[in-house]
């Protein structure tokens, strides 16, 4: 669909897959995600990235197949689209930069899709100024729990990037 990504792990749900690592400190409040994804079934969740803990923060599809974004297990703030994600043959370009030293509640995390902002949401109940998110907190890390593709995961710590820093 106009986009061709190279080098891609495929991660495949009878294989109980996904990366892990645990984390070492670094900035909790200001980070950010990229990564090309593809989903191969619609339907079901798949979680992009996961900082596991009691209450978890987690980037994915949900199964009603939107985009949901949340911090401490939603009780910290949480995203779900509007819009919906079911075309398994697309790949999507999902960049999430957060900042919560922002003063304005809507700039704290930003969500793109193929360069695009979306700011179209069934709930939309952003993190609280200063909140320190699960992410670059020593705990486990997990990428690809999904039934689908991903390639150039990238994680940035300390920088809030706009969908461009990825090209």
């Amino acid at each position: 669909t106009g986009y061709n990504v190279a080098n891609s792990c495929r991660f495949n749900p009878g294989d109980s897959p996904y990366l892990s690592r645990t984390q070492g400190t670094g900035n909790r409040r200001t980070w950010t995600f990229s990564t090309w994804v593809k989903r191969c079934s619609i339907g079901s969740t798949h979680v992009l990235i996961n900082a596991e803990t009691s209450d978890e923060d987690r980037i994915g599809f949900h199964s009603s197949d939107v985009m949901r974004i949340y911090f401490n297990g939603a009780g910290s703030g949480i995203l779900v689209t509007n819009r919906l994600f079911r075309d398994p043959s697309a790949w999507y370009n999902i960049v999430v930069a957060v900042d919560t030293t922002q003063g304005t509640a809507s700039n704290r995390v930003k969500l793109y899709v193929n360069g695009v902002q979306e700011t179209s949401f069934s709930t939309e109940t952003y993190p609280d100024e200063d909140y320190d998110t699960f992410f670059n907190l020593s705990n486990t890390l997990k990428v690809g729990q999904i039934d689908g593709y991903m390639a150039e995961v990238c994680w940035i710590d300390g920088l809030a990037l706009a969908p461009t820093s990825f090209g």
